[in-house]
């Protein structure tokens, strides 16, 4: 009896888990991917590694570190061995050139749309999720400095793409 309550241990803890940090995964995918279903393939991957690790990090924020940077991982997954990151960037081009002016959250997507993956990433980690450039870091696999450099040339160039597009209203 004692391996079914343990199992049920595991198994509450997985379910807190899930609770706690999925919504905030599911939103980072979608942010990645602009694919609901996509993202929830995804999503489900990264909780399966979840369900399947040895251990898993026992403080709360190296979790969610864990977990983004599972997220992201089975997102360049995904799209490698399906051979879809090419067709995920012509996707970003047909948004950006065949849809009718949007209000300002959709101008803001297609701007996203111009940035690279990792651009996106670190601006999805740090303005949405709230993560420091060193937790961001530490998720990504890139150096603080790094970070902070793709960071500001990605608010740069969102920037200087805004001020072009209201100039050219």
């Amino acid at each position: 009896m004692g391996g079914n309550e343990s199992a049920g241990r595991r198994a509450d803890k997985f379910r807190d888990m899930y609770e706690a940090h999925g919504g905030s995964i599911y939103n980072y995918l979608l942010w990645m991917t602009k694919d609901a279903e996509t993202s929830r393939d995804i999503l489900q991957t990264v909780f399966i590694r979840a369900w399947e690790a040895k251990t898993l990090p026992g403080n709360e924020d190296a979790l969610k570190r864990w977990l983004f940077t599972t997220a992201r991982n089975a997102f360049f997954d995904s799209y490698r061995s399906r051979g879809r990151l090419s067709r995920l960037r012509v996707r970003y081009s047909r948004e950006t050139y065949e849809t009718p002016p949007e209000p300002p959250g959709g101008l803001f997507r297609e701007m996203l749309a111009e940035c690279t993956d990792n651009e996106r990433s670190i601006l999805y980690l740090h303005l949405k999720a709230g993560y420091s450039y060193a937790e961001i870091g530490g998720i990504l696999a890139l150096s603080e400095s790094n970070v902070r450099v793709k960071a500001c040339r990605a608010i740069k160039r969102l920037r200087e793409l805004y001020i072009r597009r209201k100039c050219d209203e």
